[in-house]
This record gives structure tokens, C-alpha cells and sequence, in this order.
């Protein structure tokens, strides 16, 4: 049941690893709070997160985007 649940809440996302900046925190704050994060990594040029986004809120991330 867990896991038909987390399929259906899951199926309009995208993982996808974003790399902010120390300097946009917010950014980091905002996406902490509001999305489904799978792994935060610290590194010297930002903060490293993979995460499941919707597909219709990739847009805010764009820029921080790594392909």
C-alpha cells in the first residue's frame, strides 16, 4: 500500500540534482521545505541536492539545474 501510494504521488516527478550556491540559501531553504529531497551533499562550490521535483516546478530550478 506504501509504495502504490508513493507511485502515484511520485509519478508527475523528476529526479534531478541541483547545485545552489551558498549565497542563495533561500533557494536551498525553499526546496528543503517543499520538495521530496533524496540526498543533500555539502560541497566547496554549493549545496548538492537530488530530489524529486514536479515536472511543472522545474522552471524555478533552472538555473541551478546539473545535467
Amino acid at each position: 500500500l506504501a509504495q502504490a501510494i508513493n507511485n502515484i504521488l511520485f509519478s508527475n516527478c523528476i529526479n534531478t540534482n541541483i547545485l545552489i550556491p551558498f549565497e542563495k540559501s533561500a533557494i536551498f531553504d525553499f526546496i528543503k521545505n517543499n520538495e521530496d529531497i533524496i540526498n543533500i551533499e555539502f560541497l566547496d562550490s554549493g549545496i548538492l541536492i537530488n530530489a524529486n521535483i514536479l515536472e511543472k516546478d522545474l522552471y524555478k530550478y533552472q538555473d541551478y539545474i546539473k545535467k
